[in-house]
């Protein structure tokens, strides 16, 4: 019976069981599938507003990554989602919902396009554990994590610049930060190479060719190195 936003559109979904350690977000734990999950909309009117603003970063992770119609309705509704609209509530929780249940069921161990839904999350675990899991929500990291996925993207070719700007600006309608925490490259790139996306030296890294369309694309660390220095320095 998950009670926050995040819970209900992320970590109750796909039966992820982790903890954190000093050396990374996420990396020890096991799959455990819940029998029901139980969604009562109405307990979101007691969320402290950092907690419901936080659970946006999953919900706009959806719409970013697989279901461009899904970010354009969010792109609507900023003031009936911020003011907690119930008919509105229930359409984003349920769309969040099946668009992860249905990346789940393809791909229940992660070993392919489960990937995806780490949209950010690798720069933005990097965020966390620097702050020692007590200085940022997990939803406050992995936008700014999603912001810098999209500005790699871009930078690389991958799409154009309007991806970042929109996904930014989405960001900032809901109140998320999208400037990262003072830090340097080498301390985001230490903890990255612990990443459970790492494979042989590289980083899967979850990138986007447009607003709705994700893909992975392995990166070594001294690949990423340049334009996360000059996001980091650009954005602080």
């Amino acid at each position: 019976m998950p009670t926050t936003l995040l819970a209900q559109v992320d970590s109750s979904i796909g039966g992820k069981t982790a903890v954190n350690s000093p050396r990374g977000k996420n990396l020890i734990g096991t799959f455990y599938q819940p029998k029901h999950v139980l969604v009562d909309v109405e307990v979101l009117a007691t969320l402290p507003d950092v907690e419901f603003r936080a659970g946006m970063a999953e919900v706009i992770k959806y719409g970013a990554i697989r279901d461009v119609a899904f970010f354009e309705f969010l792109e609507k509704h900023v003031s009936d989602i911020s003011a907690r609209n119930t008919d509105v509530l229930e359409q984003v929780i349920f769309r969040s919902c099946a668009n992860k249940a249905q990346v789940v069921m393809a791909d229940e161990r992660e070993q392919g396009q489960r990937a995806l839904l780490n949209f950010g999350h690798t720069l933005g675990h990097a965020f966390e554990t620097l702050g020692e899991y007590a200085g940022l929500r997990h939803g406050e990291a992995i936008a700014m994590g999603m912001v810098f996925a999209s500005w790699l993207a871009c930078t690389l070719g991958f799409c154009d610049d309007s991806v970042e700007s929109r996904l930014a600006a989405l960001f900032d309608a809901f109140g998320l930060p999208t400037r990262p925490p003072e830090c340097t490259p080498k301390e985001c790139l230490n903890i990255m190479a612990l990443d459970k996306k790492v494979r042989r030296g590289k980083v899967r890294f979850v990138l986007l060719e447009a607003l709705g369309r994700a893909f992975l694309h392995p990166l070594s660390l001294e690949a990423i190195e340049p334009s996360l220095a000059e996001f980091l320095s650009v954005r602080c």
